[in-house]
């Protein structure tokens, strides 16, 4: 019985992502590590050019399905009209562990000249809504994941916010795709809120 039960399992993936999002003021880019399962990453290969190495397929994949951008700043027009670009994914490399791999990559998020000419993203996640010197409010950012709904409705990509970010985790369905990362800090200080205990 145990083991028709365990082979069920293994058939029967969970239908989920975890990505560990954490900001870091050096570089100015929100690092990521995200675990998927294995044959996740086997569907992404499969929809994709067999040429291409994992890595190119992956930013691919990426790019469209999962972005930190500028909150209010989905539309295409809205980008153009506050002169933003997209985001840039830089990739870090992969790990296997057992049925799942971690993707790690940076996303070095795209502000308007206004906003990154006057200072720097760090600050912005230091005091969000802060005005620049030029009196322009910098921006508060949200995360977008769809990644695999294609594949799955009730896919589920959990968000796990570390550092300045807090120690808050946010799932994103395809009926609720995008959240605020300052979700997790108190308005009136600034700081992030404490999971409660």
């Amino acid at each position: 019985m145990f083991h028709a039960l365990l082979l069920l399992m293994m058939l029967h993936p969970v239908h989920e992502t975890v990505s560990e999002v954490q900001w870091n003021g050096d570089s100015n880019r929100f690092e990521i590590a995200l675990r998927l399962h294995i044959l996740d990453q086997q569907w992404i290969e499969q929809q994709a050019d067999k040429s291409q190495a994992i890595e190119n397929v992956a930013v691919r994949y990426l790019n469209k399905t999962f972005q930190i951008r500028p909150i209010g700043d989905g539309k295409i027009e809205t980008r153009k009209a506050a002169g933003l670009s997209k985001a840039k994914i830089h990739w870090v490399g992969r790990k296997e562990e057992g049925s799942h791999v971690w993707w790690y990559f940076e996303i070095e998020p795209a502000l308007s000249p206004a906003a990154s000419a006057s200072q720097s993203v760090s600050a912005v996640q230091r005091d969000p809504g802060q005005r620049s010197a030029a009196g322009n409010e910098l921006p508060k950012f949200e995360i977008t994941q769809r990644m695999f709904f294609e594949r799955q409705e009730g896919f589920r990509n959990r968000v796990i916010l570390l550092g300045q970010l807090s120690k808050t985790a946010i799932t994103l369905t395809i009926e609720h795709p995008t959240a605020p990362l300052e979700e997790s800090i108190d308005e009136q200080s600034g700081e992030p809120r404490q999971p409660p205990e």
